[in-house]
C-alpha cells in the first residue's frame, strides 16, 4: 500500500488556519461551480486545537481523533451559503485500488450536511453525501470511499452544506493506493549504439534468462517493431513483457496508429469507417473510450497499451508505447 497523501492537521497553531495548499471557497451549490472567495467574516473551516480561541466555553478533546488538532467548522445557519475546503493537488496514479479514507465527528443533535467532491482534472464530481440524524458517526469508524480509476490531477472537497447546522470535525485524511504502476527507475534504462544498414529493419525486445528463447520476447507472434533507418538516429523505445487479454486483436487489417512511442496525442486511421475507440492497459482494464480519431494519452503513465478500433468492417488492435 503506498500513501499517496496524508492530512492529520498537525501540528496545532494559534491562528486556526488550515495547513498550507488547502483553500476555502463558497458557493449557493455543494457540485462545485461558481466557487468563489470567503470574505473575512464568513463562516469557514478552522483548524481546530487547544492553542486556538475559538470562543467556546472550553476546549472539547473529544473533537480531535489523532495527533493534536483536526479540521473543524462552526454552524451556518445565518449564511445560506456551502463552505468548501479543498486539499492541496494530489497526483492519482493507475492503480488497483485507491481509497480516500477520514474520520468524521458528525453529531446528530441538529441535522448537518457535508458532501465530499472530487475535482479530476479541472471536473467536479461529488463522491458522497451525509446527513447527521442519518450518518451520525463520532469518530466511531472511518469514512471510505473507492477512488479506483480515477487516474490525473485531483482536489478533494469537504462541503459543509447550508442547514440548521452544527459543529463537526474531520481529520485524519488519506488517500492510498494498492498496486501503482511504476514508472520506470534509472535501472530499467538501457542505452545501446550498434549500426544498420539503410533501409527498413524488423527487430522486437527479448528477456535473456540463463539462454535466449523466442518464448521470452514482448509477445508472440507478429507484429514485430519496425525502424526505418536513413540517417544517424536515436530511437526511444519502451517496453515490457505484455500479457493481453483483449479479444479480436487482427494485425492484417489496414490500420495506422501514430506516432509510437507517444507523449500527448495518439493519432488514428483506417481504410474503414471508425465507430468507436478504446483504450485498455496490458491487464485489460479499459481507460479510454472515445469516437473521435485524435486521442489525448496526455495522462497516461508512461507504458505498453492496447488500442482496441471498432469498425464498420470489424475490430482492430494494435500495441502503442507511452514514453516521456
Amino acid at each position: 500500500e503506498e500513501a499517496l497523501y496524508e492530512e492529520h492537521f498537525s501540528p496545532a497553531n494559534e491562528t486556526g488556519e488550515l495547513p498550507d495548499g488547502w483553500v476555502q471557497k463558497k458557493a449557493d451549490n455543494a457540485q462545485g461551480n461558481n466557487l468563489q472567495d470567503l470574505a473575512d467574516d464568513d463562516t469557514r473551516w478552522w483548524r481546530y486545537s487547544e492553542l486556538f480561541d475559538m470562543g467556546y466555553d472550553e476546549f472539547y478533546s473529544e473533537w480531535i481523533h489523532t495527533e493534536d488538532a483536526s479540521m473543524h467548522i462552526n454552524w451556518n445557519v445565518e449564511a445560506e451559503e456551502n463552505v468548501y475546503a479543498i486539499t492541496p493537488e494530489i497526483e492519482l496514479p493507475q492503480a488497483d485500488e485507491i481509497t480516500l479514507e477520514f474520520w468524521m465527528y458528525f453529531p446528530s443533535d441538529w441535522v448537518t450536511e457535508l458532501d465530499i467532491l472530487l475535482e479530476l482534472d479541472g471536473e467536479w464530481e461529488v463522491l458522497a453525501q451525509f446527513v447527521s440524524d442519518v450518518d451520525e458517526n463520532l469518530y466511531d469508524e472511518a469514512v471510505n470511499i473507492d477512488l479506483t480509476d480515477k487516474v490525473g490531477t485531483a482536489r478533494i472537497a469537504f462541503v459543509y452544506k447550508w442547514s440548521d447546522g452544527i459543529q463537526m470535525n474531520v481529520d485524519a485524511i488519506t488517500v492510498n493506493a494498492v498496486g501503482v504502476q511504476d514508472e520506470p527507475g534509472d535501472d530499467d534504462i538501457y542505452t545501446i549504439t550498434f549500426e544498420a544498414a539503410e533501409g527498413e529493419h524488423e527487430y522486437k525486445y527479448f528477456l535473456v534468462e540463463d539462454e535466449p528463447s523466442w518464448d521470452l520476447g514482448e509477445w508472440e507472434g507478429d507484429p514485430n517493431r519496425t525502424l526505418m533507418v536513413e540517417e544517424e538516429m536515436v530511437v526511444d523505445n519502451v517496453w515490457a513483457d505484455l500479457v493481453s487479454s483483449i479479444d479480436d486483436i487482427d494485425e492484417d487489417q489496414l490500420l495506422s496508429v501514430y506516432p509510437n512511442p507517444v507523449s500527448s496525442q495518439l493519432y488514428v486511421s483506417s481504410n474503414s469507417e471508425i465507430t468507436d475507440i478504446t483504450v485498455y492497459d496490458i491487464t485489460g482494464r479499459m481507460l479510454i473510450q472515445q469516437t473521435e480519431d485524435v486521442i489525448d494519452v496526455s495522462g497516461l503513465r508512461t507504458g505498453v497499451y492496447i488500442i482496441q478500433v471498432n469498425t464498420t468492417e470489424g475490430t482492430e488492435a494494435r500495441r502503442f508505447n507511452v514514453a516521456r
